[in-house]
């Protein structure tokens, strides 16, 4: 990394603001995001009263894995900039990242920034629509990511599960640039609505006038949502699909969830009502090629091979330092980081750098970058074992692994995400595969790592396992989300009638009290 070549800008020392402009440059190359964080921190250094530096420098550097550093940066700007909302936003969304967080703790966070960015009295009260519980229900799904996204992937089998005799599809789309998922997608909703650029007010009166009766978001807290919009509530009826913790908004009514993501007990972390999948909330639409399913490559390699496929974001030094405990007791084995963001060297050094603080030679780590579809899933097959990252469990990733015959062992924790490789092991009968403290973690992993012919078994029945599965049907996906739409509204109709009747009871007293 060139450290030194934008420090002088026409003849002269580099501004905050230029420092900040190369770190923005940075960021949005993928193997830049080292120097990115190095530019950020310079821009602190040279505006050490500006927030949004802070803030820009703890994004940069949660995602080069330096998450407990990131996010005490983004702690700092907001307290420097506390009535900034996407400043506070950045700051709660990363403190699900960091280990050992309390439900409780994030909870009052959320419903603080609900009370303070989006008011309960901001809400529509009254709100005209046919009171038939039976008829044909206008459901609204928003979300930024209708694009090359994990979350498109996996809401595209729902949306294709959907009865179109039962439900009219809107969709609206919080998308800046369009690509080919988002065609694909666009042709697959009754109506769909491209809505970058619009205000929340001119959101809120879009979907007004499309007549929604049930809207469901899809991003929850993360970047470009629409939750300022829903602050209106458009709808009589809002739903959160697929947050990773509470919007905290009194004005979203249900969350879709299940009883592992979200056991007896945690309602108390929502102010929405839980409302769970019977058979389990995550699903999965197996691509249309991929690569068989090989033998256990230990076998050929001579040695176990563990890897992971998450993103640097989940990857801090707490989990480095299980992984290490692994390797360690695992002296022939050789671990791989496969994500894209190793193509920067200074991630690399890094965690090359940890483990070797930690006892592990840096000859025993191994590297994968970015790979097209069909060449990414043959390299997880080339895994013996993946190791899930905590407290943020993989989703997508954990699903490719498996459906390439590689089992995933996964930490189960107090959180939503730290609970979704329990989910995706429970769908599949592999509970062995879960372990609850970090103890536990590391023996099954050592465990496993010695028992190679079961490892072989594991392997060859995973696809077959998740085909099986409710994984892998989305219809009962779109089935399952259409009952409980289906409650939702029927509730609210019962309730809309018990008012009016209730207001004709006040009317009629009032007349006899007159008379």
């Amino acid at each position: 990394m060139n450290t030194g070549r934008h420090q002088e800008t026409h003849g002269h020392e580099a501004s905050a603001h230029d420092y900040h402009e190369h770190a923005c440059a940075c960021a949005l190359d993928k193997i830049r995001l080292s120097e990115a964080a190095h530019y950020s921190r310079l821009a602190v250094q040279a505006a050490p009263d500006n927030a949004l530096y802070y803030a820009f420098l703890g994004r940069d550097l949660v995602q080069v894995g330096r998450i407990h550093e990131g996010v005490a940066m983004l702690r700092r700007a907001v307290q420097m900039a506390p009535d900034n909302r996407d400043v506070r936003a950045s700051y709660l969304w990363y403190l699900s990242y960091l280990p050992d967080q309390s439900p409780e703790r994030i909870f009052q966070a959320y419903r603080q920034w609900a009370a303070d960015f989006t008011p309960a009295h901001r809400a529509r009260i009254a709100h005209e629509r046919v009171l038939d519980p039976e008829r044909r229900l206008r459901i609204g799904y928003i979300s930024p990511d209708f694009r090359r996204h994990s979350v498109a992937y996996s809401f595209e089998p729902v949306l294709d599960g959907h009865d179109r005799h039962q439900v009219e599809i809107f969709g609206y789309g919080n998308i800046e640039h369009e690509d080919d998922t988002t065609r694909i997608l666009k042709a697959k909703f009754d109506t769909y609505r491209g809505i970058w650029g619009l205000s929340p007010e001119q959101l809120a009166r879009q979907i007004e006038l499309d007549s929604i009766d049930i809207l469901v978001e899809l991003a929850g807290h993360c970047t470009n949502n629409s939750l300022p919009a829903m602050a209106f509530k458009p709808a009589p009826i809002q739903v959160d699909l697929g947050g990773i913790t509470t919007t905290g908004m009194q004005q979203i009514d249900y969350r879709i969830t299940d009883a592992i993501l979200d056991p007896p007990g945690t309602q108390a972390f929502y102010t929405e009502t839980l409302i769970s999948i019977a058979s389990g909330f995550v699903s999965y639409r197996p691509p249309g090629e991929s690569p068989m399913v090989e033998p256990l490559p230990a076998y050929e390699n001579g040695h176990i091979t563990f890897g992971s496929y998450n993103n640097c974001i989940k990857i801090d030094d707490a989990t480095v330092t299980l992984w290490a405990r692994i390797l360690k007791a695992c002296p022939n084995a050789v671990f791989v980081f496969k994500c894209f963001a190793v193509g920067d060297p200074g991630i690399r050094d890094h965690y090359l750098a940890l483990f070797e603080g930690l006892g592990v030679n840096r000859k025993r780590i191994r590297f994968w970058g970015e790979m097209p579809l069909y060449e990414h899933l043959g390299s997880l097959g080339r895994i013996d074992i993946a190791l899930d990252a905590f407290p943020f469990n993989g989703c997508m990733t954990t699903l490719e692994g498996l459906w390439m015959g590689v089992p995933m062992l996964t930490l189960s924790g107090q959180t939503y995400v730290a609970r979704v490789g329990q989910d995706i092991m429970t769908q599949l009968g592999l509970e062995i595969l879960v372990a609850h403290d970090r103890d536990e973690y590391v023996a099954k992993a050592v465990s496993f790592a010695r028992q190679w012919d079961e490892l072989a078994c594991i392997r060859a029945g995973l696809r077959t396992l998740m085909l099986n599965s409710s994984l892998c049907r989305p219809d009962r996906m779109a089935n399952e989300l259409e009952i409980a739409y289906r409650k939702m509204w029927r509730d609210w109709v019962q309730g809309q009638l018990d008012r009016s009747a209730q207001r004709g009871k006040q009317g009629l007293s009032q007349v006899g009290g007159a008379v």
